[in-house]
């Protein structure tokens, strides 16, 4: 599954830096071989750490969308070059959606309506990185973007734990679809679907490399991400 990053290697942009309070951290697009692993092999021991996979899984986090062309995946290294978080997105296509698995009626209700979805999926920040609110932020803004901008989606989607609703409801303005159901991709751990629609929707030829976009197009972006 990690050869097909080839076109997303030849595209990677440089990496964005985000400045914290009291941190500093670079963020990449996971487009080369050794970020795509790190990113998976980060994923794989979070998510083990906090009982959502079986203590014996495998190394890394690897789902078959990884080898698809539009998924994009994110890094986020700290000062001193050691993974602090990742996510990935995920486009919407003949093979459906992750979330398809245990919210199906609510995503083809939406795209019944013409809604066009990306699905931010493997949010994973160490626990000594959660405090920074800017980080979390500035990833998801650059998610949130280039499915919006470059693959032109209308509407971004999430599975969380019941949880952490309220956070991003109110910090993200995401809405709830759904009733909670249990997810078996987490060891059966509870999920709420939500649902963010993009005020103004459209397809772009440039990607999100320049620091304008992201606070005038993100309100709740982190303004210090800008390109190296």
């Amino acid at each position: 599954m990690i050869q097909g990053a080839s076109m997303r290697e030849a595209l990677s942009p440089p990496p964005w830096l985000l400045h914290d309070d009291s941190a500093q951290y670079r963020i990449f697009v996971a487009a080369t071989t050794l970020h795509r692993v790190r990113a998976y092999r980060l994923a794989a021991e979070l998510y083990r750490q906090a009982g959502l996979a079986h203590p014996d899984s495998v190394a890394l986090a690897v789902h078959p969308y990884d080898a698809w062309p539009q998924t994009l995946a994110l890094l986020a290294e700290d000062e001193a070059g050691r993974d602090a978080a990742t996510m990935t997105l995920v486009c919407d296509g003949q093979q459906g959606l992750p979330a398809d698995a245990v919210f199906g009626d609510e995503l083809r209700g939406l795209r019944r309506q013409g809604r066009r979805l990306a699905e931010g999926v493997r949010l994973a920040i160490r626990p000594e990185h959660l405090f920074s609110e800017h980080l979390f932020r500035g990833m998801l803004a650059l998610l949130y973007l280039y499915g919006t901008r470059v693959r032109a989606a209308t509407d971004l989607i999430v599975e969380i734990n019941p949880r952490h609703v309220a956070y991003y409801r109110r910090l993200f303005g995401f809405q709830l679809l759904g009733p909670e159901r249990p997810c078996p991709r987490v060891q059966g751990a509870p999920a709420r679907l939500l649902v963010l629609t993009s005020p103004a929707p459209e397809a772009s030829a440039h990607p999100a490399h320049s620091p304008g976009p992201i606070t005038q197009s993100v309100p709740w972006a982190c303004p210090f991400v800008r390109p190296r």
